[in-house]
């Protein structure tokens, strides 16, 4: 009669170690992802049990600062009321591990990683290589609208300023101008060249566009004293 051999406690505990060591948990990570301040940016974690499957697990990311990494997770207070886990569904089934930030802040760039854990007789995990987020500022839509508005600003301040150049010089220009040219051309010496150039140099110094310049301008320019 064969005698039924019984493994021992020891030898029953070397075949549990030599099962879990053979349980491996691989993670994969985007290693750059580019966001605008302000949008909605995911991270993606996906990752592989190679071995038994199982049912209980979690994940958990880290962000690091210098050398030293903090946990990231949702009552934290930079990322309060900003980041969304998948459920345990997604997690288990879909071995999804990823987090959503909304809306992400400049303060979120870094480097961020993912690390998965699960309950297989004893706790293995898999941590992935890092995703490294670059956030960028966004260009304000108010500040548009101000450039809009000053550069509406200036053109009606610019549309006032020839208005008005525009009405003094109708009133510069007026009869009573017209006929103080006309009598000093009259007294000037009928043959004298130098006063025929000094009169066609005067009206040609006019500049009807000018509102600075009065009548005492114009006379000076036609050679009056």
């Amino acid at each position: 009669m064969r005698k039924q051999q019984h493994r021992g406690p020891m030898r029953e505990a070397q075949a549990n170690r030599t099962r879990f060591l053979s349980q491996t948990i691989h993670v994969w990570q985007t290693p750059v992802i580019w966001a605008t301040e302000g949008s909605l940016v995911t991270l993606p974690c996906d990752y592989r049990i190679i071995g038994e499957s199982a049912s209980t697990g979690s994940f958990k990311w880290y962000k690091y600062i210098t050398k030293f990494r903090s946990e990231v997770y949702e009552n934290q207070k930079n990322f309060s009321g900003r980041l969304y886990r998948v459920n345990q569904d997604q997690f288990i089934h879909g071995r999804s591990a990823a987090i959503t930030l909304h809306p992400v802040e400049l303060s979120d760039s870094g480097m961020y990683s993912c690390e998965v854990i699960f309950q297989i007789g004893q706790q293995i995990s898999g941590e992935g290589n890092g995703t490294l987020l670059n956030v960028t500022a966004a260009l304000r839509s108010y500040t548009i609208s101000n450039v809009i508005r000053m550069i509406l600003g200036v053109m009606v301040v610019l549309a006032a300023l020839s208005v008005c150049c525009s009405s003094r010089d109708k009133r510069e220009r007026s009869p009573h101008l017209e006929s103080e040219v006309e009598s000093s051309i009259v007294s000037s010496q009928p043959n004298s060249p130098s006063s025929e150039v000094n009169v066609a140099i005067g009206i040609n110094n006019i500049q009807p566009n000018e509102c600075d310049k009065g009548t005492s301008d114009m006379r000076m320019s036609l050679g009056e004293p």
